[in-house]
């Protein structure tokens, strides 16, 4: 190609200085793929340690309560309240809001410190309450929950009954 050596090369990442709010954009990025891929994976699980009955929900449990699953479940809290305020941010700027330089700065830096002061205060309650005794409690209403459904969406009386004996034994 006659002429290539001489066209102007793009901006790339030694071009550009880093700021706060290029940090921002990517923790919104990682977030997001981290409650995807690693939030459906834990949400699967729960799902099918329910549905397996009460040695899978209790090795789910078992290894929610560990060391590695509570920095999973920690993890997904601050990956939640990182991805919500940094979506929350980019509201404002698509509103219009929010471009001059200090305002863009200070809530991009913000941003993530408000996902951590959430994380902190969510395990806080959670601690309260027990992260176990929580899925407990939601594992106690799933199937609740399906049997209405179930009777919804068939007619009340002999047909929910299998359904019934299958949930409570």
């Amino acid at each position: 190609m006659a002429g290539a050596s001489n066209r102007p090369i793009s901006p790339h990442l030694q071009i550009w200085k880093w700021g706060p709010a290029m940090l921002v954009s990517i923790l919104h990025r990682i977030s997001g793929d981290g409650l995807s891929v690693v939030g459906m994976a834990v949400l699967l699980w729960w799902l099918g340690a329910l549905a397996g009955g009460d040695a899978s929900y209790l090795t789910f449990t078992r290894h929610m309560g560990e060391w590695y699953g509570q920095i999973v479940l920690i993890g997904l809290t601050w990956a939640f309240f990182n991805h919500t305020a940094s979506g929350i941010r980019h509201l404002v700027l698509d509103i219009g809001a929010g471009f001059e330089l200090k305002s863009n700065a200070l809530w991009s830096v913000l941003t993530p410190l408000i996902a951590l002061a959430l994380t902190k205060e969510s395990l806080t309650i959670f601690s309260i309450l027990g992260i176990i005794m929580l899925v407990g409690l939601v594992g106690g209403l799933m199937p609740a929950a399906l049997f209405v459904a179930f009777n919804v969406l068939h007619e009340a009386g002999s047909a929910a009954a299998p359904f019934r004996v299958l949930l409570y034994g």
